[in-house]
């Protein structure tokens, strides 16, 4: 069976919209590691911190909350 990367990464986002706290985890891991997408820190970013938010663990991943990683976007949306 073939594997659809880019198919699967936009089920975990669907998912995570919908409150999946570990999809939301798994669509941070395939940003971060650039598995069915092109690699992009900063949603890999916003995707750990909505997990986060929602739960889930992110010890270790501190890096998620430096400034560089923050799309000013999102942050608005966050905040209110």
């Amino acid at each position: 069976v073939e594997q659809d990367k880019p198919l699967a990464l936009r089920c975990f986002e669907i998912a995570g919209t919908w409150g999946d706290a570990d999809a939301l985890t798994e669509a941070g891991f395939c940003y971060s590691e650039g598995v069915g997408c092109k690699k992009d820190l900063k949603k890999a970013a916003k995707f750990y911190r909505m997990a986060e938010k929602k739960g889930i663990s992110m010890v270790g991943n501190s890096w998620i909350y430096k400034e560089k990683y923050n799309d000013p976007d999102d942050t608005d949306k966050e905040n209110r």
